[in-house]
């Protein structure tokens, strides 16, 4: 069985005015719980509303790549593009804090290896991967 369902299965385990966890998740359900399995903990976290881990930690994990790219002048697409890949990208004494190089930091950022040096549609991949809209001329 899951440490953590066991963990709220203990009687040693208490939620302050309510009581033992299977108590607690019956508050929180509002119905009464016999025995805590993983499924009634998934429907106690949509109750609660609580944020999915990995979802927290991709959104922290992006926060710190956007920061990364503003300290060297990118926070938009028009910045990404304009400076272009031999700004930073692919120069071997640039690095982006713990991930390294530019090219691998651009790689961790698109989910896998670049083969090759960062080129200019690998700069268009990435600022569609960060959400940066496209710029369209009107004239």
């Amino acid at each position: 069985m899951n440490r953590r369902v066991e963990w709220f299965n203990s009687k040693d385990t208490i939620f302050p005015p309510y009581g033992t966890g299977r108590t607690f998740v019956g508050f929180v359900l509002d119905r009464v719980v016999h025995r805590i399995n993983i499924s009634i903990l998934e429907d106690v976290a949509i109750v609660l509303d609580l944020p999915n881990i990995n979802q927290t930690r991709v959104l922290t994990e992006r926060k710190k790549q956007l920061h990364l790219l503003a300290l060297q002048g990118f926070i938009d697409r028009q910045s990404l593009l304009a400076r272009g890949v031999a700004a930073i990208f692919n120069s071997k004494e640039s690095t982006f804090s713990t991930y390294g190089s530019g090219k691998t930091f651009i790689g961790h950022i698109l989910e896998r290896r670049l083969s090759t040096s960062v080129t200019t549609t690998i700069l268009e991949e990435l600022a569609d991967k960060l959400g940066w809209i496209k710029f369209t001329s009107s004239f």
